[in-house]
């Protein structure tokens, strides 16, 4: 997964654990997968993660796709 300034601009703890997972992936991880590693570090519901990850998108800090 490609990132853009790894932990530029993340807005709160999820977005933190988020581009951390992603940037240490060595591939594309499912979404299922993604949300199991961070509910592992943050307690937090689908919703958000997804929400983050679509706000992370938004700002070009994750460039490649995610596939839910």
């Amino acid at each position: 997964m490609h990132l853009k300034n790894k932990l530029a601009g993340a807005a709160d703890k999820i977005s933190e654990v988020l581009l951390r997972i992603l940037s240490a992936a060595a591939q594309p991880l499912e979404t299922k997968e993604l949300e199991k590693l961070v509910y592992e570090e943050v307690k937090t519901t689908r919703a958000i993660i997804l929400k983050r990850l679509h706000i992370l998108r938004g700002k070009c800090l994750i460039l490649s796709l995610i596939h839910i």
